[in-house]
């Protein structure tokens, strides 16, 4: 079951801009104080864009027997239940079944991939396996072991997934984990500083470095956000695009970010 939804994970991530969360969490506010666009949003508006440009709904249908439903539920896997712009996304509560993809009694598929109400979720698993692996953090998480204990139960009247109370240990070694992670590498002073001095880069050159996107025509960068062809094109190239470009309004970024430069 986990690994199947698993393969749902690539889709979350499908929405970051450049240099991931930077992007979301750092210069679109600062271009865009009101907005609450989040990377998620972006996942959503890609897997419609992959959908429709590559016609894929005839394949999905005829080999895969998926339906609209069936996007519907993975949309909803990634960003939570339909609502108005102003509402967070949560995971099901008590109330009123709002989601569309699944009933209420597959209430459980929806704590696999981001479980906002217990935290323990495949996309973290996947972090964790990736960025341990390349910044030679142990990671004392024993997936293996959890699996092995995991189970659907019903907790007041809604399946949910749950595991033994022994396995209280193992999970605390999951937020360890994460909490050792964010200290050391996402949140660490030096990152910090160096997620600053790109914000700034990337707020500056803004209005002058334009991406392709749908018919042609070119947006900004923080517009991107609103085109999905725009938005395959934006990529952590996008320093090195300002670093090679003759325009003398991006050549002052350069100048001005001088850590950048080199």
């Amino acid at each position: 079951m986990f690994v199947m939804y698993g393969h749902t994970c690539p889709f979350i991530t499908a929405g970051h801009g450049p240099f991931s969360h930077l992007f979301d969490g750092k210069f679109i506010p600062k271009v865009f104080p009101e907005s609450k666009w989040k990377h998620e949003d972006a996942s959503v508006r890609m897997l419609r864009h992959l959908i429709k440009e590559n016609d894929l709904m005839k394949v999905m249908e005829k080999d895969y027997r998926l339906d609209e439903n069936d996007v519907i539920f993975i949309e909803e896997l990634i960003v939570g239940p339909a609502k108005n712009a102003d509402e967070t996304p949560t995971t099901p509560t008590r109330h009123d079944w709002e989601y569309k993809g699944r009933p209420e009694s597959k209430s459980f598929l929806y704590e696999i991939i981001a479980n906002k109400g217990t935290g323990i979720d495949v996309d973290k698993w996947d972090y964790f396996a990736r960025d341990c692996h390349h910044l030679g953090i142990p990671n004392s998480f024993d997936l293996r072991r959890y699996m092995t204990f995991v189970r659907v139960i019903e907790v007041d009247g809604r399946l949910q997934i749950c595991t033994r109370d022994k396995e209280v240990t193992n999970i605390y070694e999951m937020f360890h984990t994460r909490s050792m992670l964010h200290r050391r590498a996402y949140q660490h002073k030096t990152s910090n500083i160096i997620e600053e001095m790109i914000t700034e880069a990337l707020v500056a050159a803004n209005d002058h470095l334009l991406i392709p996107g749908k018919d042609g025509e070119k947006v900004k960068m923080s517009e991107a956000i609103k085109d999905p062809v725009a938005f395959t094109r934006l990529t952590d190239q996008v320093l090195q695009q300002i670093q090679l470009s003759d325009d003398p309004n991006l050549q002052q970024v350069l100048h001005s970010s001088h850590g950048l430069s080199n």
